[in-house]
């Protein structure tokens, strides 16, 4: 496999062969069936090609890639036979925008905010998810008809990405339906890549102002965010898919995980939880009892009219370094004596084991991370009550372990 087309597949999600190359999940917008299409042509471009219409700009951006990361003159670069210049004749290369170039969304999200109190189909859609019309404006809820955006006959209701700051920044537009209402077979087969879509550019997150707080609800929908509000949860946020997900504004200390009661959602709690504890987060989740046996906390709202979180909910172990910033180049350096307290193993993203360890050492107790190529080569060390000493090294991303040796306990 081509390096290119390598470094764009291990970002996708949902990647599958197909006859002309692959297909995966489109990371440029909430892709619940995928419709990304990725294959490398004869003269060796690879063409990227989302049947809901999400430009190729956006899809890079979504991958944090630039063209010249996949282009044939990187492909070339160190083949001495070869070499790949751009004519001055022709168009300079594609340049990728900043990622913390925000477009300003107000003015459009104000437009469609208007058009959301005369619209008798958005504000019955509204309605069938519990959602009371008096409360939507508050949080920027609209709605987009079918010649504003996506071109779906019944429109779309919208809401706005923010900042922590309040300023709003991008979009996200449900289409108004159900699969399983949609008679049509050709209406079915367009409603469902567009079902869920954002606008170009950057992502924000739904209510990003309660991240400021010291507690927050994470929910990977809007309209179960709503819900967790309006049953008096009001530290509630939303996020638009796992991608770019800015941990810099987070100033909570605690966070809550209440993703969907399915095996997606379990899948995209299980990632977000492991770069929140990286984050130092306290990270928790819901306890099942809260569902009850609904599949999001927005069937739990609109079929009880509350939704009841206890107390004490289930808590992850976490590390006590918080990321503020890319990991520096500098390094502090050292080594630690101490007895292992406590073992937590977890699944990277693509599978691979890594351990966050509680140590006990002369200095007190140490909160260490260890990497799945570490944790490999020092798997059998790991075990509870063993004494080791280990190499670490501390930067901006936390205190992680390099080296792992087996000592004898002091007496």
């Amino acid at each position: 496999m081509p390096d290119q087309l390598e470094k764009i597949l291990v970002r996708l999600e949902g990647v599958k062969r197909n006859r002309r190359g692959y297909q995966a999940c489109c990371p440029a917008h909430d892709d619940e069936h995928p419709s990304l299409s990725i294959w490398e042509n004869n003269q060796g471009f690879i063409v990227l090609h989302c049947f809901v219409g999400c430009s190729r700009s956006d899809i890079l951006q979504a991958l944090y890639l630039t063209e010249k990361d996949i282009s044939l003159q990187n492909k070339k670069e160190h083949s001495e036979s070869q070499s790949f210049q751009i004519s001055p004749n022709k168009k300079k290369p594609f340049r990728r925008k900043k990622m913390d170039a925000f477009e300003d969304r107000t003015e459009e999200c104000l437009k469609y905010q208007e058009q959301l109190l005369s619209s008798n189909v958005a504000i019955k859609y509204l309605a069938s998810r519990g959602i009371d019309l008096s409360f939507a404006p508050s949080f920027g809820v609209g709605f987009a008809r079918e010649k504003d955006w996506g071109g779906w006959k019944w429109g779309r209701i919208t809401f706005p990405h923010t900042t922590p700051d309040g300023k709003i920044v991008n979009l996200y537009g449900r289409s108004i339906g159900e699969s399983h209402k949609i008679t049509s077979k050709t209406e079915r087969k367009h409603f469902a890549p567009g079902k869920h879509m954002n606008q170009s550019g950057p992502k924000g997150i739904f209510n990003a102002r309660v991240l400021k707080e010291d507690t927050v609800y994470i929910t990977e929908g809007v309209f179960d965010c709503l819900s967790l509000i309006m049953s008096g949860y009001p530290n509630s946020c939303a996020i638009f898919g796992l991608h770019g997900i800015r941990w810099e504004w987070f100033q909570a200390r605690k966070i809550v995980l209440a993703f969907d009661n399915d095996k997606a959602g379990e899948a995209a709690r299980d990632k977000l939880r492991e770069e929140a504890i990286l984050y130092g987060k306290e990270v928790s989740l819901l306890d099942q009892s809260v569902y009850r046996a609904c599949k999001d906390l927005n069937e739990v709202w609109m079929k009880y009219g509350r939704i009841d979180i206890p107390e004490k909910v289930e808590q992850e172990v976490y590390i006590d370094t918080v990321i503020t910033q890319p990991a520096e180049s500098k390094l502090n350096k050292r080594q630690i004596t101490g007895e292992i307290q406590s073992i937590k193993q977890i699944k990277t993203r693509y599978g691979h084991e890594m351990a966050f360890i509680t140590l006990h050492s002369p200095q007190g107790i140490q909160k260490l991370t260890v990497f799945p190529k570490e944790f490999r080569q020092y798997k059998n060390l790991l075990q509870d009550r063993e004494w080791i000493i280990a190499d670490i090294k501390q930067n901006a991303r936390g205190i992680s372990v390099e080296r792992i040796s087996k000592v004898d306990s002091p007496k």
